[in-house]
């Protein structure tokens, strides 16, 4: 099974799936799967015959890389083959593969199979089991979330994984990593994660491996992710003795602390009950039975000691441990594939009110970093009141990576990576395809701007980019900077009319067309649109609610995220130019005398002054009139002879 993402992968409106909705499910499954655009489904998730065929034939391509238009015989063999496998399974069992014709009509002879023939062979396929009357009802013939929810975790995450032929010519290429195994108590585990807190120690050289410090990257999420009933289950595992997983640690030199690669959860759950700070069934650590405290200190843990050959090779390590199942995000992984490597990532990191790049200063001064990264973690406050349903950031996403921290992250990096890429030469950023998947952007964009030096240009760029748009779009309740529209129907509690109106949180998609839009206009295009927002809004609006260019209920692949991107920068160029046509620059009626706080005032009414004239621009033109009168009369004189220059 290959791991390798295609060029056009399918990505889902949301970056975490939902479980509560079956819609969400299926779009992470197409993904997961590297269809290039959303199964097909109806409107409620439920999927009909032909389309749970199209599901099962995604499965037949990820598993076995076979293509449904030109390798029938080869499906059917492997059809055979898989019923084979099964026939010993109750929890698929597939003796239909040998009546009935995979492609065939329902009334075909012999018959063509049902959609509960197509779901149970996805089920063999993906190999979890078959639920029966769970999975598909048998009177309804309606497919459960619960199916759904079974195909996503027996899929992988999407990644990149470079396979290297078994020449003979290529056994050097296979480095080989130094490991050694050993048990270790989980109390002389617990000294260990704690002596960077007691001593001042920079280097481990000369100290037995077996006791040298184990610390925590900063690019591993935040540790408190366990439900109390998996603590409850840890404490009970360790009182019985019950083997776990082992503990992976990993470094590059002798003279550096131990990084914790695996197994997070179970030390720092280990370490919370031990300090107190977890009861089990209401008792603290220190009211437990000795019988109970000796078993817990003494438990055992099957520690791997690996040596890297380099910070990228320890980090690849980490991914690699984390690439699977439900473990990490892609967003995730990507901090810890770059951080040693990419300025960039950093200074995302930092806007994003996560861990800056304290631990290590020789990776400051490599990158470029140093003097810049404490200035930039300053915005991070700015940055995420902007984003509709982020929180400000907590002093603890300095230390370690949280949800609030990596949704910020992914955003910036996405809002960045459409920005910038086409901008970059093919040679650099390492792909010919104009219209990458958002994880292939992003990558390659955070590996191009890897040194402080062009890296610091990109995120004041973004700064600018991303207050502008708010400012433009709107923030609010009612703003659509970065939200996506909905249509609602008339409303006679609040008077409101039918239509489209911003609903939910930020959204990626919205985000990254209306900064991207911005991203390479100058300072005066920038600030008239500002100036002419509410014009901005509603050719936005009217764009975005299109039935057949817009972006209302469409499915989002690599093709429509870039299409509908050169569509709208199109789109925004036009209205520049309606504005440079139409608007009258009060400041230019002015003679060379005028004062510069006149000319400010002028320049700040000049949307009031773009044709067509509505009723809106003619009643906030009287109010904003009617506030002028309580400056300085000189003043005032000059502004009101100006306008009617213009009148």
């Amino acid at each position: 099974m290959s791991d390798t993402v295609s060029e056009g992968i399918y990505e889902p409106e949301d970056l975490e799936v939902n479980l509560n909705s079956k819609i969400s499910i299926i779009q992470h499954v197409s993904h997961r799967l590297g269809e290039s655009d959303c199964l097909e489904h109806e409107e409620n998730g439920n999927m009909n015959r032909m389309q749970m065929l199209q599901f099962a034939l995604g499965c037949l391509r990820y598993k076995y890389g076979l293509d449904p238009n030109s390798n029938r015989t080869a499906i059917s063999n492997q059809l055979a083959s898989l019923a084979e496998d099964t026939l010993n399974n109750k929890g698929v069992r597939m003796p239909f593969t040998a009546k009935k014709q995979f492609y065939g009509p329902g009334n075909s002879n012999p018959p063509g199979m049902s959609k509960t023939d197509y779901a149970k062979i996805v089920a063999a396929i993906l190999d979890f089991e078959w639920q029966g009357n769970d999975h598909i009802g048998d009177k309804n013939k309606v497919v459960s979330k619960t199916f759904f929810q079974d195909c996503l975790d027996s899929l992988d995450r999407p990644g990149t994984n470079d396979v290297i032929a078994l020449g003979e010519e290529n056994e050097g290429l296979f480095e080989q990593l130094y490991r050694e195994t050993e048990l270790n108590t989980a109390n002389s585990l617990y000294d260990r994660m704690r002596t960077n807190y007691m001593e001042d120690q920079i280097d481990w050289t000369d100290i037995v491996y077996s006791l040298v410090a184990i610390i925590v990257p900063t690019y591993q999420r935040h540790s408190n992710s366990w439900t109390t009933k998996k603590h409850l289950a840890f404490v009970d595992s360790v009182l019985r003795d019950v083997p776990m997983p082992s503990i992976v640690l990993g470094r590059v030199s002798d003279s550096d602390p131990w990084q914790l690669i695996d197994g997070q959860q179970r030390l720092t759950t280990y370490m919370r009950y031990i300090e107190g700070n977890y009861t089990y069934h209401g008792l603290i650590f220190g009211e437990w039975p000795e019988w109970a405290k000796d078993r817990f200190r003494e438990y055992q843990f099957n520690v791997e000691y690996i040596k890297a050959n380099s910070d990228a090779e320890l980090a690849l390590i980490f991914e690699r441990y984390n690439s699977s199942g439900k473990a990490l995000n892609a967003p995730e992984l990507r901090c810890a594939r770059f951080h040693h490597s990419s300025a960039l990532h950093h200074y995302i990191m930092a806007a994003s009110g996560g861990p800056m790049l304290d631990d290590s200063i020789s990776a400051q001064m490599r990158l470029g970093v140093s003097e810049n990264l404490i200035e930039i973690a300053t915005r991070a406050e700015q940055f995420r009141s902007k984003f509709r349903g982020i929180a400000p950031p907590e002093a603890e996403e300095r230390k370690q990576v949280r949800q609030s921290t990596i949704k910020t992250y992914d955003l910036l990096c996405k809002i960045t990576a459409y920005s910038t890429y086409r901008s970059i030469p093919i040679e650099k950023r390492g792909l010919k395809n104009d219209t990458p998947s958002a994880a292939q952007a992003c990558n390659a964009v955070l590996a191009t701007f890897n040194h402080g030096s062009t890296a610091h240009d990109v995120v004041s760029r973004l700064s600018i980019v991303v207050n502008k748009a708010a400012s433009i779009f709107g923030e609010g309740d009612s703003g659509l900077a970065f939200r996506k529209l909905k249509y609602f129907g008339p409303d006679e509690d609040t008077g409101r009319e039918g239509g489209f109106y911003p609903h939910g949180y930020v959204q990626a998609w919205e985000a990254q067309l209306q900064c991207a839009s911005l991203w390479k206009l100058s300072s005066r295009q920038l600030d008239l649109l500002e100036l002419n927002a509410y014009t901005v809004r509603e050719k936005w609006l009217e764009w975005a609610t299109d039935l057949e260019f817009g972006i209302i209920d469409i499915r989002q692949n690599s093709q429509t995220l870039w299409g509908r991107q050169d569509d709208w920068c199109k789109r925004l160029a036009e209205i520049l130019e309606e504005l440079d046509e139409s608007t009258v620059h009060l400041t230019h009626l002015a003679d060379s005398n005028t004062p510069p706080a006149v000319e400010a005032i002028l320049s700040t009414l000049q949307y009031l002054y773009v044709e067509p004239e509505s009723e809106e621009i003619l009643n906030l033109r009287k109010q904003v009139l009617q506030t002028l009168e309580g400056m300085h009369p000189e003043t005032h004189s000059l502004v009101i002879e100006e306008l009617e220059k213009r009148d």
